[in-house]
């Protein structure tokens, strides 16, 4: 149970102030520390590394003249760091002029002069702590609506289109994985872009789809349509706003790290989106083991592969794919004894021999459910091999 003090604390505000005057600090901790949860630093560097070690803050001050890190320099690297926190710049009248260019470039959300009146301050803070709330109650609106959608979405696709289905859960769960192992913020926009990233295989024939799931060559026509995927999946979430990230994600999902693929694009290295390096290691996994390799020997294939794959993802993917090996097992399974999180690891089929169900979908109520009813109408090969974790 909290304490009282406690309990006020956590409902203030958080707010940063950076000043390399001490005094100044120290007048702004006594006068505002009943109204927000004030923290201080002497310097932009401390500043910095007090966001990464304590952040976020909703508001972050800093006053415009201090040594080695100036408050424009300084805010523009919180901006990089926190882009949530608002920022403001406290500045003496001869520094309008570059207090004001720094508000017209976009980096500050207003600055104060000094000296600066309590209620002007207070003012100031509040509008910043209203701004800041706007800014997290829109990503999570995005984040949660959005992301909603598109897994209604691609449920529907599961029906009519398992084999791709199957390959976008699957690489989106590496994807996932491979973020999180490697400290990637914002990881929602990625595992968007995975799941979205096969959409226009929806648009190849059967045939040609089944080729490519299946790791068998393609003929010359068939590798245009599937080279065109990306462009035919860029145009189709060109209509839903707020994509532009997970849009320009897929789009260079197929783009080696050198740039060598495509001479026509200059776009290569560290400016590809780190979605579209991971994507574009994470399929290609995919496809060879679709060829009946081995992850191990697969990654060494791609290993071999100089240029290709950005080495960061590629050492850190080998390491995550032996680790999840270790902590997995695969077990025989009849439909009645399977339960929701179990992972499929081969691909369900009917007594007919249609594929239902593509390898590496989650079990979910929904899928459980049609499973028992497809089974009851036309009957399903079991038992069927799933994925847990030890």
């Amino acid at each position: 149970m909290l304490t009282q003090a406690a309990a006020e604390t956590k409902q203030r505000t958080r707010v940063l102030f950076v000043d390399d005057e001490p005094m100044v600090l120290e007048g702004l901790s006594n006068q505002l520390y009943r109204q927000f949860d004030v923290v201080t630093a002497t310097s932009g560097a401390d500043g910095l590394a007090i966001i990464e070690a304590h952040g976020p803050f909703a508001v972050v001050m800093s006053d415009m003249k201090m040594p080695k890190m100036n408050g424009v320099e300084f805010l523009s690297r919180v901006r990089e760091m926190a882009p949530e926190s608002v920022r403001i710049l406290l500045t003496g009248y001869t520094d309008i002029d570059n207090a004001i260019a720094a508000v017209n470039d976009g980096q500050i959300f207003r600055f104060l002069t000094k000296p600066c009146p309590y209620e002007t301050l207070v003012s100031a803070l509040r509008a910043g702590e209203e701004q800041h709330n706007l800014i997290v109650a829109e990503r999570v609106l995005l984040e949660k609506t959005l992301y909603g959608s598109i897994k209604a979405l691609m449920d529907v696709l599961a029906i009519y289109c398992p084999a791709t289905y199957g390959r976008a859960t699957r690489i989106k769960r590496r994807v996932s994985e491979l973020a999180a192992a490697m400290s990637i913020p914002k990881r929602w926009i990625i595992e968007i872009a995975a799941m979205l990233s096969h959409l226009g295989s929806a648009s190849l024939p059967p045939q040609s789809l089944d080729k490519i799931y299946s790791g068998q060559e393609l003929d010359e026509s068939e590798k245009r349509m599937a080279e065109r995927i990306p462009l035919v999946t860029n145009q189709i979430l060109a209509n839903i706003p707020k994509l532009g990230p997970v849009r320009e994600i897929v789009l260079y999902q197929h783009r080696r790290y050198d740039g060598s693929d495509n001479p026509n694009d200059s776009v290569s290295g560290e400016a590809l989106p780190w979605g579209a390096r991971a994507l574009k290691a994470i399929t290609d996994l995919e496809i060879l083991e679709a060829q009946n390799m081995p992850a191990g020997v697969a990654l060494g294939v791609m290993q071999s592969r100089a240029g290709w794959y950005d080495p960061a993802i590629l050492e850190t993917l080998t390491k995550l794919t032996g680790t999840i090996a270790q902590e997995s097992e695969i077990r025989d399974m009849f439909l009645k004894d399977i339960q929701q999180g179990m992972i499929m690891a081969e691909d369900i089929k009917l007594k007919t021999g249609s594929v239902v169900i593509a390898r590496g979908h989650e079990a979910t109520l929904t899928l459980l459910e049609r499973l028992r009813n497809l089974s009851n109408d036309f009957g399903v090969v079991e038992p069927i091999k799933v994925i847990m974790r030890r």
